[in-house]
């Protein structure tokens, strides 16, 4: 039903997935203790308020230990060709499985769903979800910015929270963002992470230019980088100190 969206399963399961997978293997003794382990996370991550950029550490243990017991050779296979199939499609591959059809769904929802509170909690979380991107848009896509561009970043974030927005990029709640400019720590209030320019935004709404203080964030720049106008009214940027072009 979202054909892109395929593409970034797929990294994700192969990056994080595999990685969750492996601690669960190495660091658990016995086959009973992974399975509870993996039941736990998908019983876990049900109630997270998003999956974006997390649903791998859930599934990847889960669909590892399926795959061990449909087809031990899968790893082989796996470092051959990381980026081949998914672990859902070289699940369904391993049991023989005919590919799932789009007319089972209502059937596979009333199976599990029975009362429909499933559905429910769905519904309202759409709407919560829909209510926080257009707070976020409003903030950090129509309003004043301050904008870090990014070269070769390092950031520690908490991934059950991300809120995409679009083409736009992805909105981080809170992140401590560190890039040879300097570093950027955002309690509160969000950091977009653009696609393109692969730029860090924040708003500049009561930005302090002296102490580098802003709603929910502080900045702290490095030696040769300051604050200047951007090409927006009421945007800034981090600037090299001796250039005079601040798309730099």
């Amino acid at each position: 039903m979202f054909p892109k969206a395929a593409a970034n399963e797929l990294a994700l399961e192969s990056n994080e997935g595999i990685a969750e997978y492996t601690g669960v293997k190495i660091g658990l003794q016995t086959s009973q203790e992974r399975i509870r382990y993996a039941v736990r996370d998908l019983s876990a991550y049900s109630e997270v308020p998003s999956l974006v950029r997390s649903f791998a550490y859930a599934t990847g243990p889960a669909y590892g230990l399926l795959l061990d017991q449909a087809d031990p050779n899968w790893l082989r296979s796996f470092r051959a060709n990381q980026l081949g199939s998914r672990f859902d499609q070289r699940l369904g591959a391993a049991l023989h499985l005919p590919p799932p059809e789009v007319s089972q769904l209502q059937a596979r929802e009333a199976e599990y769903d029975v009362g429909g509170k499933l559905r429910a909690h769905e519904t309202d979380r759409e709407h919560q979800k829909r209510a926080l991107v257009a707070e976020f848009r409003a903030r950090l896509v129509d309003g004043t910015g301050l904008t870090m561009p990014l070269s070769k970043p390092s950031f520690q974030f908490k991934p059950q929270t991300l809120v995409p927005l679009d083409e736009i990029g992805t909105v981080y709640p809170t992140m401590t963002l560190k890039d040879f400019r300097g570093t950027l720590t955002v309690e509160s209030g969000g950091v977009l992470m653009r696609k393109q320019p692969n730029v860090a935004a924040v708003s500049s709404v009561g930005f302090d230019p002296a102490t580098l203080r802003g709603q929910g964030f502080i900045l702290i720049l490095n030696p040769g980088w300051v604050i200047r106008p951007s090409t927006r009214k009421g945007d800034l940027v981090i600037a090299n100190a001796g250039d005079a072009n601040p798309s730099r």
